[in-house]
């Protein structure tokens, strides 16, 4: 017993000190790792690099570090989940990376400073305290978010943010873990890959599957509209925390820019796998055409919220082509999709570069 104890203590101390995992949780607070590179071998998608190495810098974040002297730089952030953070993108490919490169071609007089703060796994609830307690004081001009796949994923059981949600009712294990996760790394850093293993996100960048290699179910539209109906107590709270970010970025003169959420799957068919988007299965309830007319109720309400409040909204999900030509799988893009998104962010940033904020 005295002998597991000091093994404890010892794990806790040494991981105290460094921690592999790109971040942890501890008493509901994030916590980034910096300066940290992480390398991971693709053997499964065969439209990707073998090799992909992924950068942390000095704050967490893909991207350059930030200057000691930033005032004068015009600041940029990115935020959302895997999507955003683009963790099967080598440096450099991200869209986040090519928005940065067109911005700076354009602008090539101006000093801009642009990171990837997406995380993987990461829904609304995380998105909010990382905006709280990195995000906001950094005091970005524009904070660009890509939000709603991860709450539709949070009903789910699917986002690694889940202990951020709502207390799990009735599950006192869970509820103690979550507890002593707060107080502890080791627990905290075992919670955290028990979630990754399972979800496929960080530790299995690659799991998801090309839509060549899933399965198809058909279902009724009977059985599509219940299931769609299954989600209206879920995307109230959603709804909730959208016009929480909106607060928080007009509070502190940040300028947020949303953006809907784009799938492969859904309607139609592929044109270059001739696979069908509709059936195919995506999360194991329903079916592509269920999953997509949900999410979009998703993006309905992000479309919403900015009307309401004045506010840009890239409604990528009606922009980008549901084609394999820009997915490596259901949801993430590949190099080609990288490129098409961060042009078309590119392009929304520079018509609001060198105008007067309101």
């Amino acid at each position: 017993m005295v002998g597991l104890l000091i093994v404890f203590v010892g794990m806790e101390l040494l991981l105290r000190v460094y921690n592999p995992l790109e971040f942890s949780v501890r008493r509901n607070k994030i916590i980034l790792r910096s300066n940290q590179t992480f390398t991971y071998q693709n053997k499964t998608i065969p439209n990707l690099d073998s090799t992909i190495t992924v950068r942390k810098n000095n704050l967490g974040f893909r991207g350059d570090d930030l200057p000691k002297n930033n005032v004068q730089y015009l600041k940029i952030i990115t935020t959302g989940s895997s999507t955003t953070e683009c963790a099967a993108m080598n440096e450099g490919d991200t869209w986040t990376d090519r928005t940065a490169t067109d911005l700076k071609k354009q602008f090539p007089n101006q000093k801009i400073w642009i990171n990837n703060a997406g995380l993987n796994g990461f829904s609304t609830y995380g998105t909010i305290l990382l905006m709280k307690d990195y995000l906001v004081p950094l005091k970005p001009d524009f904070l660009v978010l890509m939000v709603g796949a991860m709450d539709l994923s949070q009903k789910n059981k699917q986002a690694l943010d889940q202990r951020f949600a709502t207390t799990q009712k009735g599950n006192k294990l869970g509820n103690v873990l979550f507890n002593l996760a707060n107080h502890s790394e080791l627990i905290s850093t075992v919670m955290n890959l028990k979630s990754m293993l399972e979800k496929g996100n960080q530790a299995s960048v690659f799991r998801g599957k090309p839509i060549t290699q899933r399965q198809h179910t058909t279902l009724s539209d009977t059985a599509i509209n219940q299931l769609v109906l299954t989600y209206d107590q879920s995307l109230k709270g959603y709804a909730q925390r959208l016009d929480t970010m909106v607060d928080l970025c007009k509070k502190n003169n940040i300028e947020p820019i949303f953006m809907t959420c784009p799938t492969v799957y859904g309607i139609g068919t592929d044109s270059l796998t001739n696979v069908n988007l509709e059936t195919l299965d995506v999360y194991g309830e329903g079916n592509a055409k269920a999953e997509w007319q949900i999410l979009e109720r998703y993006n309905d309400l992000t479309r919403q919220v900015c009307i309401k409040n004045g506010l840009t909204c890239i409604d990528l999900a009606r922009i980008v082509p549901k084609s394999s030509l820009y997915f490596y799988d259901h949801v993430h893009f590949n190099a080609l999709g990288c490129r098409l998104v961060g042009e078309i962010v590119a392009d929304t940033l520079s018509k609001k570069i060198n105008k007067p904020k309101k």
